[in-house]
């Protein structure tokens, strides 16, 4: 995987964070899917993003050593989009 660069100040992003965990807002069909990922920061403006991610998993699989889940959403909310 090719480190991210920030685009604002063209410079590689540091990885910060391995076993990022993130998931996937549950649902009324069903449970979150969870996922571990790397987090990068840009050094310079600290922008984060979190990339990298293996295969997906279940609530039953996640270890408090893996820490809280970052909720992510697929778009954003109606208010912002105006």
């Amino acid at each position: 995987m090719l480190t991210p660069i920030c685009v604002p100040c063209r410079l590689q992003m540091a990885c910060t964070k391995n076993h990022f965990l993130v998931r996937d807002p549950e649902a009324k069909s069903g449970l979150s899917t969870y996922w571990l990922g790397d987090q990068w920061t840009c050094p310079s403006c600290g922008a984060s993003v979190v990339a990298g991610f293996g295969k997906s998993f279940g609530p039953e699989k996640v270890v408090p050593e893996d820490g809280e889940a970052l909720e992510f959403r697929y778009e954003l909310p109606a208010e912002v989009k105006a």
